[in-house]
């Protein structure tokens, strides 16, 4: 019989003129073997296998040719049994490669049992809204406690659980191509000699209310066959709508929505602060831009009676042929305006509300 797949001592007892005397040839097993090779860290069951077969005298060679690793893995492992095997009676999850219990560790079991309750429904978990449930059991596991939910704590919980963040959906990006710089230039030049503060922004957001995240945490093991919900394609949505002038001196925001009159306005319409307006499907028309534009002026006329300059995209709901005198409209390339807004202000409003949602 030949010694193929034995390393070490178990080489060693090999008969001579054997071919596979004095070489060795690592059998790797399927499974954990591979993955231990390829990260360079060991989860729990893991560490309990190399445990319980050193005390069953089986040789650390041969343990360490069976799984892929080196000896002095196995030796170490054997040499942390007491802590290992007190953590697995914590209730370190089997599939962990972290031993160690983190500063809160009620704070991190339920946090982890809210996370298995959430993704065993189908549902996406955020980074946010981790750090959201953990503020909220901090404050009653640890009352008066200070506890802090950032981002180092989110990494480190996820570590210590092996969980990891993957996109559940694929999504194309907008390219900043020649053109777009071609024609804000011609824009600037159109812009030479207007003041700042009579230069205004204008641009759509839609917020799909229930339209789950299509990025989530899961558990290491089930990143590669984990789908998405129906959630995500939840389409009901309502559009705001900001018009900035450059010096942040202006401010006129409105929302489009799909009904007439909202359930909860019902009697205060006339006393919302901002505008309201309603259109089938929830968004930008031209008949809402229409009115808008009609509820726009009166405000600007109240800030300046000076010409002003509207720069918003070339969207079909903005192309309506009447002007207005005083008002001049240009439109901007579609992704010069999303470089614009997502990476400005419209990224901490939507920050904030996904916040607010949460709690």
């Amino acid at each position: 019989m030949g010694t193929d797949g034995l390393c070490g001592e178990a080489r060693r007892w090999a008969p001579r003129g054997d071919p596979g005397r004095g070489t060795c040839h690592r059998a790797v097993i399927p499974g954990a073997a591979r993955a231990i090779a390829r990260r360079g860290k060991t989860s729990m069951q893991q560490r309990l296998l190399f445990i319980t077969q050193v005390a069953d005298k089986v040789p650390t060679a041969v343990l360490a040719d069976r799984y892929g690793v080196s000896k002095r893995t196995v030796t170490r492992h054997d040499e942390h049994r007491e802590s290992t095997w007190a953590a697995a009676s914590r209730g370190v999850p089997h599939w962990s490669t972290c031993a160690h219990d983190g500063r809160f560790p009620l704070v991190d079991r339920a946090l982890f049992d809210w996370f298995i309750c959430v993704r065993g429904s189908g549902l996406p978990v955020s980074r946010l809204a981790l750090q959201v449930r953990a503020g909220k059991l901090s404050g009653t596991l640890y009352p008066g406690v200070s506890f802090q939910a950032s981002n180092g704590y989110v990494e480190r919980w996820r570590k210590r659980n092996s969980i990891r963040s993957v996109r559940l959906h694929g999504a194309g990006g907008t390219a900043r191509a020649a053109s777009v710089e071609i024609e804000m230039a011609q824009l600037r030049e159109k812009l030479t000699g207007v003041h700042p503060s009579l230069i205004i922004n204008m641009d759509e957001a839609a917020l799909f209310y229930q339209l789950a995240h299509t990025k989530s945490y899961v558990l290491s093991r089930d990143a590669r066959t984990v789908r998405g919900t129906a959630l995500q394609g939840a389409k009901a949505r309502i559009t705001v709508i900001f018009c900035v002038n450059a010096t942040g001196t202006f401010k006129f925001l409105s929302v489009i929505g799909s009904a007439a009159t909202p359930v909860c306005f019902r009697g205060h319409m006339g006393g919302l602060p901002i505008k309201y307006y309603n259109q089938r499907n929830g968004w930008m028309d031209k008949v809402v831009f229409r009115k808008w534009r009609e509820d726009l002026m009166p405000d600007l006329r109240d800030f300046s009676p000076s010409p002003v300059v509207l720069i918003m995209d070339n969207a079909s709901g903005h192309n309506v042929p009447d002007q207005i005198t005083g008002f001049r409209e240009e439109k901007l390339p579609v992704a010069y305006l999303l470089n614009i807004w997502i990476l400005g202000p419209v990224a901490p409003l939507t920050g904030q509300y996904s916040c607010a949602g949460f709690n």
